[in-house]
């Protein structure tokens, strides 16, 4: 596979955003995990029911959730390398 950026990850309300290295996941499960850890979110992140969204903006424009797109879709495209962690999920057509 070639060289893939390290993607940028923002959690709303946090000045310091976090780079990660999607390569290093083999899938959404292991990310969702990373970024709980590295945002303290103390398994939040990872519930079932979540006060939280993952989410990236397309090459359209559009905003879309993490585990949309087949995993290896996500590292291949651009667009995937930029990622937010937002609240609250109720209101998603809203930029975080």
């Amino acid at each position: 596979m070639k060289d893939i950026p390290l993607c940028q990850v923002h959690k709303q309300g946090v000045a310091l955003g976090r780079s990660v290295d999607l390569s290093k996941f083999s899938g959404y499960d292991e990310l969702v995990a990373e970024l709980d850890r590295l945002f303290d979110f103390n398994g939040e992140l990872k519930a079932l029911e979540k006060n939280w969204l993952i989410i990236y903006t397309d090459d359209e424009g559009d905003m879309m959730l993490v585990g949309d797109d087949p995993w290896q879709y996500v590292l291949l495209v651009p667009s995937h390398h930029s990622i937010e962690v937002c609240f609250p999920p109720l209101n998603v057509m809203l930029h975080c």
